[in-house]
């Protein structure tokens, strides 16, 4: 018995003697556990806000980007509307049989670019609509100074774009390419597609490219966009021809096919 008291006593007195030790280690744990926790959790929230700086970035990015086409439109449009709305005015007040065609064009184009720029992307054919309502109204003021052709190869009528790219590239042929010729010229609008290749070409005959090369605010932005939505695969270029010059678009694949507008392919040479 009293064996049995001392190895109790001794073993009191060993808890006792351990307790501090075991303590610390206990405390030692609790404290790694915590700062790991701590750790990781600065990391990620280090990590949820990288990643919404790159979101905000990208999305500040692309409302630049719009803003910059809306811009453009703005800029482009009223010198647009005012001219062929004063070439209006004056065929009402002769009697001129051409009045009533051009105001359906006019609203065509008006109702066609507006629900067409709304959107994001948009059918190769249904801009292809627009440019040629522009493109008839333009007529309708310059005469026999524009001739125009628009050829859609059905394959690629459907192929989607963002809005805004085919116009804006018709827009600056019009302007810098058969304004300032002397016999006006020539636009032709060509789409094809080769496999998951589109390429589309808008050309003219007039007063060529300057030298050096300036590009616009118009082209850039759709250099831009197009690189936005497709990367490395797509490309714009402007090309010298001769006479007159060439944009150039190419998108490898990504391009979405729809089902194009019925009557929207095909070809126009007035």
């Amino acid at each position: 018995a009293l064996g049995g008291e001392t190895l109790m006593q001794t073993l009191r007195w060993a808890a006792i003697e351990a307790t501090p030790a075991l303590l610390a280690l206990l405390l030692v744990v609790v404290l790694s556990v915590w700062g790991a926790a701590q750790v990781r959790q600065w990391q990620v929230q280090r990590e949820l806000t990288h990643l919404r700086l790159v979101q905000e970035r990208d999305a500040a990015a692309r409302q630049a980007a719009e803003s910059r086409l809306h811009l453009l439109q703005a800029q482009i449009q009223p010198h647009f509307l005012f001219n062929t709305l004063a070439a209006l005015q004056h065929w009402v007040d002769q009697g001129d049989s051409r009045a009533g065609p051009l105001l359906a064009d006019l609203t065509g184009f008006l109702r066609g670019s507006t629900a067409l720029l709304a959107q994001a992307e948009v059918p190769l054919a249904q801009e292809a609509e627009s440019a040629r309502q522009y493109l008839r109204i333009l007529q309708a003021r310059l005469g026999a100074r524009l001739a125009f052709a628009i050829e859609l190869e059905p394959a690629c009528a459907g192929r989607s774009l963002p809005a805004g790219i085919l116009l804006t590239m018709v827009e600056n042929a019009v302007e810098h390419g058969i304004t300032p010729a002397l016999q006006g010229g020539r636009v032709e609008v060509r789409a094809a597609c080769r496999g998951d290749v589109l390429r589309l070409e808008v050309r003219d005959n007039g007063a060529g490219l300057s030298e050096p090369v300036v590009e616009g605010l118009g082209l850039a932005n759709c250099r831009e966009r197009l690189q936005r939505r497709y990367g490395t695969s797509a490309t714009l270029q402007l090309l010298p021809l001769q006479p007159g010059a060439c944009a150039l678009v190419e998108v490898h694949g990504g391009a979405t096919t729809v089902t194009p507008p019925s009557g929207a392919t095909g070809t126009r040479t007035p």
